[in-house]
């Protein structure tokens, strides 16, 4: 039977839960101390009213397992899957540091800055798409940034195979505000995919260019489109990221780059060292905290 956890547990005689992470409403998410190796990592619980069902359970399987395939540094790692007192458990890296979303309350960014934060989250991307697998929930809420500049895209609930529908149901909550950053192909009703992941990766950056949310919509052309095309360049970079950004967000998914060709042209902005234009901006957040 699944049990309640408290703080001060050690699961699985390893991880010493020490305080609570996150509120999720499939998920209960701790921080916690491995005991073994004397590091921070993150504990994600399947509730226990979730126990009972089991696509629920094969659902958490299938995105826990699929996560831990993924060995790249603009991926926060799953290092295991684990049962302790009837509950299933996720343990994954901790990387502390701001989400995007809160460095982007201080939008619009410098252009090279939002070069930088793309260009690691579609390395990050690519990586995933060459083991066949879309994120799905790209938002700046599921990218955080460590001190040092290291962009780590986070949370992988709404995992998809590419090409492929799954025989595992569709997450129960979609997560709060993802619609505002679907393709229109997928608010169409099409299954996310690699194209989609890029569509969603090039909105963010469009919102932390200017500091404009787009909203979702159905119509063919969205308003972030028209306003992009217009947006002056008063330096060298602006040009070249607004012809890149419009690219990631064609109407037609063909015509989009695929994440690993966008990181690259990025790459032309921002260098082979994005970190480095990350830094002071992570820095000036924990100063203002």
């Amino acid at each position: 039977m699944a049990e309640q956890v408290s703080q001060g547990q050690v699961l699985g005689g390893r991880f010493e839960l020490t305080e609570p992470f996150a509120e999720d409403p499939l998920l209960e998410v701790w921080l916690a101390e491995d005991l073994e190796l004397r590091r921070d990592v993150v504990i994600k619980l399947l509730l226990p009213r979730w126990m009972e069902d089991e696509e629920m359970v094969e659902r958490f399987r299938f995105e826990s397992l699929a996560a831990a395939q993924l060995l790249h540094e603009n991926i926060a790692r799953t290092y295991d899957v684990e049962t302790s007192a009837g509950r299933l458990y996720a343990v994954t890296e901790y990387v502390p540091g701001p989400t995007v979303a809160t460095l982007m309350e201080g939008a619009p960014l410098a252009p090279v800055v939002v070069a930088a934060l793309i260009q690691q989250a579609a390395k990050g991307l690519a990586s995933m798409h060459d083991e066949g697998l879309a994120h799905a929930a790209v938002t700046p809420h599921n990218l955080l940034v460590a001190p040092n500049g290291r962009l780590c895209i986070v949370d992988f609930g709404s995992t998809r195979l590419i090409g492929q529908r799954l025989d595992h149901p569709e997450p129960v909550f979609p997560e709060p505000g993802a619609s505002d950053y679907w393709s229109p192909e997928r608010l169409g009703g099409a299954t996310p995919d690699d194209r989609s992941d890029v569509y969603a990766l090039g909105l963010l950056a469009w919102e932390a260019l200017t500091g404009t949310r787009e909203v979702a919509t159905t119509t063919p052309q969205r308003p972030m489109r028209r306003l992009l095309a217009s947006l002056p360049g008063g330096d060298d970079v602006t040009p070249r990221l607004r012809e890149l950004l419009l690219e990631a967000t064609a109407d037609d998914p063909d015509r989009r780059p695929t994440a690993r060709e966008f990181a690259e042209a990025l790459a032309e902005i921002c260098g082979e060292r994005p970190q480095e234009h990350l830094e002071p901006l992570v820095a000036d957040f924990e100063v203002a905290d």
